[in-house]
């Protein structure tokens, strides 16, 4: 929809990748609420899960190493809607958007 797409545009610029090393991928998304954050670096680092309304959903430390560098999540007691994804280490912040329908 129109909505979503300017949504999108708007969340976008949302994205502080300051440090070329720290990659983030979320699949599957759009989700039925269970999907994956799949980093590409080891270390501490923070998941916050917003939902639209400002509310934080998921708030969780996870250390990453080589044996960890994906990590799974579950927001389906959440409900249907988007959320933003908001992952910081260090002085990096990435905040990409999931779908749950």
């Amino acid at each position: 929809s129109i909505w979503t797409r300017q949504l999108s545009e708007i969340f976008t610029g949302l994205n502080h990748d300051h440090d070329n090393n720290f990659e983030l991928k979320i699949y599957p998304n759009p989700t039925k609420g269970i999907f994956n954050l799949e980093f590409n670096f080891d270390g501490k680092v923070n998941i916050k899960v917003i939902n639209l309304i400002g509310e934080v959903v998921l708030n969780q430390e996870i250390n990453l190493s080589e044996s960890t560098k994906k990590v799974p999540l579950d927001l389906t007691n959440a409900g249907a809607g988007i959320y933003l994804i908001q992952v910081s280490s260090k002085n990096v912040i990435v905040t990409k958007k999931v779908v749950v329908e």
